[in-house]
Formats: structure tokens, sequence, C-alpha cells
């Protein structure tokens, strides 16, 4: 049996999960960004769909999907490595191919 104060809290803990389940179900667009990364009980709003990790945008969400997808977008026009971040294509760019990056 429980008591007094761990029934307040055990409510209290419930009526916050309702809350956070409501705020899911409405459109994205009702919540601001700042606001939509936190409504997962602190967690980010954005889970990958292979392992479940959330993330607190679109974009860095379907970064980490590629990994389990082995998608690889950014190909080199020097050699026939691909990556799957722009970023560390631009690296590879400087890197090996000693090539400036303008973008």
């Amino acid at each position: 049996m429980e008591h007094p104060h761990q029934q307040q809290l055990h409510q209290q803990h419930q009526q916050q999960q309702q809350q956070h389940q409501q705020q899911l179900q409405q459109p994205q667009a009702d919540v601001s960004g700042h606001e939509y990364q936190h409504l997962r009980d602190g967690r980010r709003a954005y889970a990958c769909q292979f392992c479940g990790k959330w993330f607190a945008t679109p974009s860095k969400v379907l970064r980490h999907e590629r990994t389990h997808t082995g998608e690889r977008p950014y190909d080199c026009s020097h050699c026939p490595l691909s990556f799957n971040q722009r970023e560390i294509l631009k690296r590879h760019l400087r890197a090996v191919h000693k090539t400036p990056t303008a973008w």
C-alpha cells in the first residue's frame, strides 16, 4: 500500500505523462520548435525509425538513419568514394584531393 505522499507523486507523474501524450498527438505546427524538443519527458522529439534513438530535428534523425540504411548521397567528383554526410565529403576533398570547397 502506498503512503499518501507516494500516491500524490504517482498521480502527478501520471498526469504529466498524459499531458505529454496529448501534446505529441497535436500537429507539430501547433508547438514552437523549442517546446517541441522537450515534449517527450525531457527527451528529443524525433525518433529514428530503426532504433528509436531521439533527435532534436528531422535533419539530424535523417542523418542518423543513414547509418542504418547505408545511404551515401554525397559522391566525390574526383574518386569513387561517397559519404553519408556533406561535411565528411568536404573534409575528404580538402584532405585527400587538396580541393578547397566553396560550400
